[in-house]
């Protein structure tokens, strides 16, 4: 089996030659994750020299499909043998046009919105800004005090309880429960989006724990020191980076407040953050397993819901900047994604 590719900006052609069998199945999928990974949108898959292709091959073609459908993008089969046509008709596909396609209208919760470029970051990446309700704002609640997370134990008069419902995000170091008494002994990094809460407990769990919620169940937390912020988006921005190195892709939701100088009562829960033009914040990241996120209008609960049904959570971490130098982790890059932002108009 032959994989060959050719590419040109976000469109890729595939020829393939030979049986695709289930082995062979798998390196396509691993070409198909790469591409997707590189920013690849639409994909062309010649089938003119594949003699032969097996359920497990048109399994992984019909999952890449999918996914391209929510990101917006397309798949088409071409010149596709007569006896491979068949095998792709067992498995449900339209195989009677002369190109199959894999266009599809995506998943539920897309909506069009119009994106402009802001050519003065150019220099920084590719940047595009869309309206979403223009004159949104949010208001932040600070919860705890955190100068005293080091200066003593934390007891339950300390402690907010928050609840986290569609609508609300919210970060800082917690625990999900309703009670201080019920989660007092795990509070640890906890972020909360579109009624989704991500905590890593701190009574020696291995692994992060979440809770999604739903229409009849919103998630509850205990916070001993962090912010809340209710409200809508005004815009959104999507960006693209080129990647500088080898990198490992996860997919990554962060969560936080940003600001330049702050003044008044919200300036102990923010921290430097680096060289970034004397910027502070204050930002937590729920960390998947890879999974490409669509640069289009999919809607935020939507998108997490998603994440959580399909993919491992594998951490939740409290960004900070490590300025350690050589003896540092270093720092973390964002090469491609969508953010929701608003102003903070109210703080209390």
């Amino acid at each position: 089996m032959r994989i060959d590719e050719v590419r040109e900006g976000r469109t890729a052609r595939i020829q393939l030659e030979g049986r695709l069998d289930r082995e062979w199945a798998e390196h396509l999928s691993d070409a198909l994750e790469e591409l997707l990974q590189e920013g690849v949108r639409s994909l062309s898959i010649d089938f003119s020299g594949v003699t032969y292709i097996s359920s497990a091959a048109t399994k992984v073609l019909a999952r890449w499909h999918q996914d391209l459908a929510f990101l917006r993008g397309e798949m088409r089969l071409t010149s596709v043998p007569p006896e491979v046509r068949e095998a792709f008709a067992a498995a449900g596909w339209d195989s009677q046009a002369e190109t199959i396609s894999g266009t599809g209208p995506g998943p539920a919760g897309l909506r069009r919105s119009y994106w402009h470029s802001r050519t003065d970051f150019a220099t920084h990446g590719q940047y595009e800004l869309s309206s979403s309700t223009p004159d949104a704002t949010l208001t932040c609640r600070l919860l705890g005090d955190p100068n005293r997370l080091g200066q003593a134990s934390v007891g339950p008069d300390d402690c907010c309880a928050v609840a986290m419902p569609d609508g609300v995000f919210g970060l800082g170091l917690g625990a999900i429960g309703a009670r201080y008494q019920d989660c007092h002994d795990r509070l640890g990094e906890l972020v909360g989006v579109a009624g989704c809460v991500a905590h890593f407990p701190s009574d020696g769990a291995r692994m992060p724990d979440y809770l999604v919620g739903d229409a009849g169940i919103v998630p509850r937390t205990v916070l001993a020191s962090g912010l809340a912020c209710e409200g809508g988006f005004s815009q959104l921005v999507r960006f693209s980076k080129q990647l500088e190195s080898e990198a490992i892709m996860t997919t990554t939701v962060i969560a936080g407040v940003v600001a330049r100088a702050p003044e008044g009562a919200i300036a102990p829960y923010l921290r430097p953050l680096g060289g970034m033009r004397a910027l502070v914040g204050h930002l937590h990241a729920m960390v998947f397993s890879y999974h490409a996120v669509p640069q289009r209008t999919v809607e935020l609960p939507v998108l997490l819901r998603g994440f959580f049904a399909n993919h491992q959570l594998r951490d939740v971490l409290h960004l900070i900047w490590d300025d350690r130098g050589d003896d540092g982790v270093g720092e973390s890059a964002l090469l491609r994604g969508v953010g929701w932002i608003a102003p903070i108009t109210r703080v209390c």
